[in-house]
C-alpha cells in the first residue's frame, strides 16, 4: 500500500495479486475516486463521487459498463480499514457507510461498530488492539461480518478478516513486515495461513 498526501488529499494505491486498486480522498477526507483492475477477470473501471451518485465507466468482466449508482449523502468508504480511522478517532458508537462491490457493482450499506481492546498476537508477538466490526445492513447482516484491528496507541492497522458469504471465501489479512517509516509507505499485508 502506497499513500500519497498532497493539497487536494490523500490517494492509497494498493496490488494484491491480479487485483490493482487506488482509492482517492479529497482534503476534507470524503472519498472521491476508486479505480479497480483485476487482469484475472478482465475487468478495469472508474468509479467516481458525482453529488448523490457513484458513476462507474469501464469493462467488467469483459463486459462494458457504465453506470450511476445512487449513494445520496451516505458515506462512501470504498477502503474501510483506513476510511474507518476517522470514526475511530472521533469515538462515535457507530458509523453507517456504502461501499461499491467490484464483483457485481452494486451498492452495499454498512454499519460500523466499536468493539473493544483487547490483547492479540501478530507475527507471534502479542500486542494490544482497538477492534471493530462492520455489518452488512439489513437481513445480510446475519450471513457477513468484517473485523479490524488497529494497533494502539497510534491505531497502525494490523489486520483485517471477513467471513465468506455462501460461494465466498473467508478472507484474513494481516500485517506481516513494517520499513522504516518514509513518504508513501505504510508497509506489506499479507494472506494469513
Amino acid at each position: 500500500m502506497r499513500i500519497e498526501k498532497n493539497a487536494n488529499g490523500i490517494t492509497y494505491r494498493s496490488t494484491y495479486r491480479d487485483v490493482k486498486q487506488l482509492y482517492e480522498y479529497n482534503a476534507d477526507g470524503a472519498m472521491m475516486r476508486w479505480e479497480y483492475a483485476d487482469s484475472g477477470v478482465n475487468t478495469k473501471f472508474k468509479a467516481e463521487r458525482k453529488a448523490g451518485a457513484i458513476i462507474i465507466r469501464g469493462i467488467s468482466k469483459g463486459q462494458p459498463v457504465n453506470k450511476s449508482l445512487e449513494a445520496g449523502d451516505r458515506v462512501w468508504l470504498q477502503n474501510s480499514e483506513f476510511g474507518l480511522l476517522d470514526f475511530l478517532k472521533a469515538k462515535e458508537k457507530s458509523k453507517d457507510f456504502v461501499v461499491v462491490a467490484p464483483e457485481d457493482l452494486s451498492i452495499k450499506k454498512l454499519r460500523a461498530t466499536r468493539a473493544a481492546e483487547e490483547e492479540i498476537t501478530l507475527k507471534d508477538k502479542k500486542i494490544r488492539a482497538f477492534k471493530l466490526t462492520a455489518r452488512l445492513r439489513g437481513f445480510l447482516s446475519l450471513f457477513w461480518q468484517s473485523t479490524y484491528w488497529y494497533r494502539l496507541p497510534e491505531l497502525t492497522f494490523v489486520r483485517y478478516k471477513a467471513d465468506g458469504l455462501p460461494g465466498v471465501p473467508e478472507v484474513d489479512i494481516q500485517l506481516v513486515r513494517e520499513k522504516a517509516m518514509k513518504q508513501g509507505d505504510i508497509g506489506q499485508f499479507g494472506e494469513s495461513k
